[in-house]
C-alpha cells in the first residue's frame, strides 16, 4: 500500500518534470526556429526576440534543476526532525517573522516559481516580438 509521503514524492517528481518539460521543450523549438529567422532581413526583430525567449528558458531550467535539489534537502530536514523528538524542523525566521516550513523549503518553492516566472517571460518575450514583426 502506498503511503501519502510516497504520492506526495511521486507528485513532486512529475512537478519537476514538468518544469524541465515546459522549459526544455520550448528552448528546442525555438532553437530549430532560429535559421529560419535568420535568413530574412524581416524576421530579425522576432529573432530578437526568440533569443531572449531562449535566455529566460534556459534559466527555467536552471530555476528547475534548483528546485529539484533543494526539494531533497527539504525531504531530508522533514526526514531528520522524524528522527528527533518535536518531530517537526525548526522553521525560517525572516526579519523576526516565523515561516512554516524550513529556509530549505522556501528556497525550493521560490525557485520553482521563479522557473514558471521563466516560462512565462519567454512566452511573452517571443509572442511580443512576433507582434512586432507582424507591424
Amino acid at each position: 500500500m502506498t503511503t501519502g509521503k510516497e504520492i506526495r514524492a511521486g507528485i513532486d517528481s512529475e512537478q519537476v518534470r514538468g518544469l524541465l518539460l515546459i522549459n526544455g521543450g520550448a528552448a528546442v523549438a525555438l532553437i530549430a526556429l532560429i535559421p529560419f529567422l535568420l535568413d530574412s532581413e524581416a524576421f530579425l526583430p522576432l529573432a530578437r526576440g526568440v533569443f531572449a525567449g531562449l535566455v529566460a528558458f534556459q534559466l527555467g531550467l536552471v530555476f528547475a534543476v534548483l528546485h529539484n535539489r533543494l526539494r531533497r534537502k527539504c525531504s531530508l530536514e522533514y526526514e531528520r526532525a522524524e528522527s528527533d523528538s518535536p518531530n517537526w524542523p525548526d522553521p525560517c525566521r525572516i526579519f523576526g517573522w516565523k515561516a512554516q516550513e524550513p529556509c530549505v523549503c522556501m528556497r525550493s518553492t521560490l525557485f520553482m516559481w521563479l522557473s514558471v516566472g521563466c516560462f512565462i517571460l519567454g512566452g511573452l518575450f517571443v509572442a511580443i516580438s512576433g507582434f512586432k514583426t507582424l507591424g
